[in-house]
């Protein structure tokens, strides 16, 4: 059995590893920003620093806000795409939450166990803000 292999070139793997930043980022800001005493300034929180529920809407519940009209989020769109790009930055955060890109980042020599070039992910982040905007 013959097995051919098709190498990619370095534009297909950029393409392919935006597609999965794009991605990557639209799942953070869809948690980060649903409405919920977890993404709330109205949260209770006990003496261990985690939410208890909240005091808007009175759920009791850090999942669930049972009126999503008196949700009042955290962090603002803008400032939660800074906090993805931070994290994508991070290379204790890539190896931990973002594996898949890691590899891409390996093959176009961004990213090795030391070091992680962040002005070629500077670049990339341009990329991808001037293709799409979510």
């Amino acid at each position: 059995m013959q097995v051919s292999w098709i190498i990619k070139s370095p534009e297909e793997i950029w393409d392919k590893c935006r597609e999965l930043v794009k991605r990557h980022r639209r799942r953070f800001l869809q948690s980060n920003s649903r409405p919920c005493p977890w993404n709330c300034t109205k949260a209770v929180l006990s003496s261990k620093h985690e939410v208890t529920g909240c005091r808007g809407c009175g759920s009791r519940n850090p999942e669930f806000c049972k009126n999503t009209g008196l949700f009042s989020p955290l962090f603002t769109k803008e400032e939660l795409v800074h906090q993805f790009k931070e994290k994508l930055k991070d290379p204790q955060v890539l190896l931990q939450e973002y594996r898949d890109l890691v590899v891409f980042f390996w093959c176009l020599n961004i990213f090795d166990m030391k070091t992680l070039d962040e002005g070629k992910i500077s670049n990339m982040e341009k990329g991808l803000n001037g293709k799409e905007k979510s």
